[in-house]
């Protein structure tokens, strides 16, 4: 029986050193992304059940992909520096998401939520964020930016603990034991700017929902978005009593009204194209929408971020319940029972 210890992996240590160090003291090491405990969100979890369970889930998820965490924590350090970095790690990262997400969508039993934002994606998906912005990509640093910023941080084990229980952490109890969310990660300035359109609508990036059409051509889709269109308004005031001679002399006591007329500055907005590559078999109809964020300038290229199906059902606060369909070019699935 192998004794359970901690290895402290270094920064410049590898995968093989640690199983190497491992095997020659007798030890058990846990290969994966950093847990709730190790990244600091708050102390190791206890030992009840559901933990224990949860913790051989977790080692069977970590062996499965062990080739991709492996390859996370080679660019790890320098995805923390991002704003010094080469900027080619950005494509090596963002393939190595790619491929990841694929596969634990189609392997791990996870939903895909979780594949995205309580593995080490959510990390790559920070430092794309910044690598995109120093590239110049603002298209593609608003795609990470808004990733980042619209979905909760699922990373901390017990975020996964509670999902895969059917719980919402931070409002649900489980084994006597309230679960906290980790603290809301504010995005730089810069990078916040680009996950909304601006004002006046003339920043480097444009996000849309209201979608009025979507017309297929051989290269993609081109979608249309319904304007905002206002209405001429008009203000009547009124000053105090005053005294005024009319025409034939006489004097009568009125009160000066005028009034003004406002006139209506409406927006529209120019149609976004995006490629055929991910549309899948994505159709608009008076059920389903997309959230779309495209350069407003130029060709208007830009991305599916988002679409989802209306279910026809609404919340006890009379809010519209959404299914998601696809999550930047993903199918999205639930998980299997007693996975998050």
């Amino acid at each position: 029986m192998l004794a359970r210890c901690t290895l402290a992996r270094t920064l410049g240590g590898t995968l093989a050193a640690l199983a190497l160090t491992a095997s020659v003291s007798g030890c058990q090491i846990h290969v994966g992304e950093r847990t709730g405990e190790t990244a600091g969100y708050g102390p190791r979890a206890p030992t009840d059940p559901a933990h224990t369970d949860w913790a051989k889930k977790q080692a069977a998820f970590d062996a499965t992909f062990a080739e991709e965490i492996g390859a996370f924590h080679a660019m790890e350090a320098d995805l923390k520096n991002a704003e010094t970095a080469d900027l080619t790690l950005a494509d090596t990262a963002d393939a190595l998401r790619a491929r990841f997400v694929r596969r634990c969508i189609a392997e791990s039993g996870w939903s895909t939520d979780a594949c995205w934002d309580a593995t080490f994606v959510r990390d790559i998906t920070e430092g794309l964020a910044r690598l995109r912005l120093r590239q110049g990509a603002m298209l593609a640093a608003a795609e990470e930016a808004y990733a980042l910023d619209s979905r909760p941080d699922l990373r901390p084990t017990d975020m996964k603990i509670w999902r895969a229980h059917g719980l919402t952490c931070g409002i649900d109890i489980l084994a006597n034991r309230p679960c906290q969310p980790p603290p809301r990660k504010d995005l730089p300035v810069d990078l916040y700017k680009l996950t909304h359109s601006s004002p006046s609508h003339d920043g480097p990036v444009e996000w849309q929902s209201d979608i009025t059409s979507m017309r297929k051509t051989a290269a993609g889709a081109v979608f249309t978005f319904r304007p905002f269109l206002a209405s001429a308004t008009e203000g009547r005031s009124c000053g105090d009593l005053e005294w005024q001679r009319d025409h034939a002399g006489n004097d009568r006591l009125v009160r000066p009204c005028k009034t003004e007329h406002y006139g209506a500055i409406s927006e529209y907005y120019p149609p976004a194209v995006v490629p055929a590559s991910e549309l899948g078999d994505f159709t608009l109809t008076k059920t389903t929408s997309a959230m779309v964020v495209y350069v407003p300038r130029g060709a208007h290229g830009g991305h599916l971020f988002a679409t989802w199906r209306d279910t026809g059902k609404v919340t006890d606060r009379g809010f519209k319940v959404m299914q998601p369909l696809t999550f930047r070019g993903t199918p999205e699935h639930d998980a299997k029972p007693g996975y998050p």
